[in-house]
């Protein structure tokens, strides 16, 4: 069984007993006191999860003690999206910079855990025009109508696989000998009984779409995968989306497989034995309309209570 216990005893790519770890990431990676001051939160900032308080409960805490690691910098910036105009969006100079640590160290693993931000605006721009608190411009500084579309084409998906090559360009520049490691997204269970459906295509393009965006960009750049949507199963979460304290152990065992080469298999996992199976119950191509949704497109969810009609 994959255990977070520390201390691997045969890592792949040779990750050295104290290497530093840096984490560029959005609010799944977010705890207070842990992220730079003044950004945006989402652990013990926004929300307080039960067993989710310090670096030792997070995913990337327990990555990080298992390989006797410790922690160079978190990068990570609630709300944010790789895709952009600048700060905080993850193609950004100042969250690749913000990766080294504070007397200069530079990090020997990042972990990168971004994407689906870009997944359920569909994009900068929307995110934008919605207003959210972690927009990297504000709408009346974009030319075009002020406007949130709810289905997006596929010149979104484009932009976004760019953006994610140009953020993992920038991580390299800063860091040139650290491996770096690409998580994919994936499915999150709620305990909401009205939250029952988890939403595969949001605004047009499907998860999967970005997973593939991810993994070419990733390739592009020699940096690694940590395909934990490659499992198949849904991690614990408090709101289909943020993950419990379960579900931090869940994704962190999945990354620790994968840094170790073994197979993307839930029953090596012993946190896993209960997981449910990531199963799609609604094939439309958005949610666009969708009564059971949010219809709201200034803001997104990514779980509702079933498939229409």
């Amino acid at each position: 069984m994959v255990s977070t216990q520390q201390g691997s005893s045969a890592p792949a790519y040779g990750i050295r007993s104290n290497s530093g770890f840096s984490i560029l990431g959005d609010s799944i990676s977010t705890l207070a006191g842990a992220t730079p001051p003044g950004w945006r939160t989402h652990y013990e900032g926004e929300v307080h999860v039960d067993g989710v308080t310090e670096p030792a409960h997070t995913w990337w805490g327990q990555v990080i003690d298992h390989f006797g690691g410790h922690l160079v910098a978190n990068a990570a910036f609630s709300g944010s999206v790789v895709e952009g105009f600048g700060f905080p969006a993850g193609d950004s100079p100042e969250r690749a910079a913000a990766l080294a640590g504070a007397d200069g160290e530079l990090p020997d693993v990042v972990l990168v855990f971004m994407g689906i931000n870009d997944y359920g605006w569909g994009g900068g721009r929307n995110q934008v025009m919605g207003e959210s608190l972690s927009a990297s411009a504000r709408p009346e500084g974009l030319p075009g109508p002020r406007e949130v579309a709810m289905a997006v084409g596929p010149e979104a998906l484009d932009r976004f696989g760019r953006a994610y090559a140009s953020m993992l360009s920038r991580v390299r520049a800063l860091a040139p000998q650290a491996d770096i490691w690409c998580l994919t997204l994936s499915p999150a269970t709620s305990p909401s009984p009205g939250e029952s459906c988890y939403k595969y295509s949001i605004r047009g393009i499907e998860l999967a779409a970005y997973n593939r965006a991810i993994k070419h960009a990733a390739a592009s750049a020699g940096a690694h995968i940590a395909d934990i949507a490659a499992f198949g199963v849904a991690y614990d979460a408090v709101d289909a989306c943020h993950p419990s304290a379960l579900g931090m152990r869940q994704i962190a065992d999945m990354v620790i497989a994968q840094m170790e080469g073994l197979p993307a298999d839930r029953a090596l996992i012993s946190s896993l034995a209960d997981a449910p199976a990531a199963r799609r119950i609604c094939f439309e191509r958005d949610c666009a309309g969708c009564p059971l949704g949010d219809a709201d497109p200034r803001r997104w969810t990514i779980a509702c209570a079933g498939p229409r009609g």
